[in-house]
């Protein structure tokens, strides 16, 4: 049998910190303004959102 998997996960500059403000970009009022405004999601949105910061199986068979 063979197998195979591939795992993604988001490359960090400084791990031990995922706040720094290295990983922040420079936004002008109009973009500030856009994300400041957070629409209502459901649960397992929020959730699987959460589950993206670390490793995870990508593919497998």
């Amino acid at each position: 049998m063979d197998f195979s998997l591939s795992i993604r996960y988001p490359l960090w500059r400084n791990p031990a910190d995922r706040a720094d403000p290295v990983y922040l970009a420079e936004l002008d009022e109009e973009k500030r303004s856009a994300i400041e405004t957070v629409p209502p999601r459901p649960r397992w949105l929020i959730d699987q959102v959460q589950r993206m910061r670390y490793p995870q199986p990508w593919e497998a068979g």
